[in-house]
């Protein structure tokens, strides 16, 4: 998944179409690159003129398609069931947390898991397991760190020993603790 975007409401496909393309064009800007062609289904006719730049390749268009743009059109029903999957393997029936800031997050979240599961995927396929075993550890390790880090600073506020001013040149013991 690129990118997962919430519509507060049920804004009908048509009408959303110019905030996606925003998504995916400040996604891809890094790379320099923008989406020439759009390839939808049947609830985005008649929004050619909202996204101009942008060829809007739907099934309502068929005959006057060429080749290749029906070829993709028959990729774009490949990607259909990923979607679906996403929905169902990743709870998107039902949204848990409230508002539409709730919405927005839950749309993240199921995309981010998607992509995880495909990550872990190739990891296990490619025999990459040491690897990860590896990256696991030092998280593991790095979050024990950060656990312990407000113990720690409890401890040295509870031994206070009377210090003189720090010099300018030197920052206080209070922000190298915090650093």
């Amino acid at each position: 998944m690129v990118g997962a975007r919430s519509f507060p409401g049920n804004p009908y496909d048509g009408h959303v179409l110019s905030a996606q393309l925003e998504q995916t064009i400040n996604l891809l800007q890094d790379l320099g690159r923008s989406p020439k062609q759009v390839i939808v289904d049947l609830g985005y006719r008649g929004v050619n003129a909202d996204n101009s730049g942008v060829q809007i390749i739907h099934r309502g268009k068929y005959k006057s398609l060429t080749d290749h743009e029906k070829r993709l059109l028959k990729r774009r029903q490949a990607i259909e069931p990923l979607i679906g999957h996403t929905k169902v393997d990743h709870r998107m029936d039902r949204c848990w947390l409230q508002g539409a800031m709730g919405d927005a997050l839950h749309a993240l979240s199921c995309a981010a898991g998607y992509n995880i599961r495909w990550l872990l995927r190739v990891i296990v396929r490619l025999g990459l397991g040491g690897l990860f075993y590896a990256l696991s550890a030092v998280v593991a390790y790095a979050t024990a760190l950060l656990r312990a880090m407000p113990q720690r600073l409890k401890a040295m506020e509870s031994v206070r020993t009377p210090q003189r001013p720090p010099s300018p040149s030197w920052p206080s013991r209070s922000l190298v603790a915090l650093a």
